[in-house]
């Protein structure tokens, strides 16, 4: 008898056929499994990540760049005078007399009256200063622990105010 065609020697054969096709089915199993490990760490990592408020942090930008400028320009009540002028006259000779007294004193109680209205109400941290000049230096104003340390969750914005004694700097520094 032959023995490529007895019925037991051929079976082995069809027994390692069956089991191949079985371990074929099953790397499609496993590869299908990785497909799918796959697209569900890209579902939570890239879909399901949050999302970055870039408007938000854009307004914010601009709230810091713009608050300086705006304030300086503000008139108030002290001869109408304007901030700017009042931190010039503070700078210099201190002349003016205003209804909190001296231009120094009057600036430092509005600009307290400004962040007390706006930032301090928003439950914000900030660091105000003012630069340049000894007598202007009375006017810094703070909520909170944001300072240059803090810079990296801050925005931070400059203003030169000139004057007579030379360039005095604002600065404002509004903390996340």
């Amino acid at each position: 008898m032959d023995r490529n065609h007895h019925p037991l020697t051929h079976r082995p054969n069809r027994l390692s056929a069956h089991k191949q096709g079985q371990m074929e089915i099953m790397g499609l199993a496993i590869i299908v499994v990785l497909i799918m490990l796959g697209v569900l760490f890209a579902i939570r990592f890239v879909l399901l990540a949050p999302e970055e408020d870039v408007a938000g942090e854009f307004k914010e930008s601009e709230l810091v760049a713009k608050a300086v400028p705006v304030m300086l320009q503000t008139h108030t009540d002290c001869h109408g005078a304007t901030m700017a002028a009042l931190l010039e006259d503070c700078a210099t000779t201190a002349s003016f007399r205003c209804p909190s007294g001296s231009s120094c004193v009057h600036a430092k109680r509005l600009f307290a009256q400004y962040f007390k209205d706006t930032f301090d109400a928003w439950n914000r941290e900030y660091e105000f200063k003012v630069s340049g000049n000894r007598r202007v230096e009375d006017l810094a104003l703070s909520r909170g622990a944001c300072n240059a340390a803090a810079s990296r969750a801050s925005e931070y914005a400059q203003t030169p105010v000139p004057t007579a004694a030379g360039i005095i700097t604002v600065s404002f520094r509004l903390c996340r």
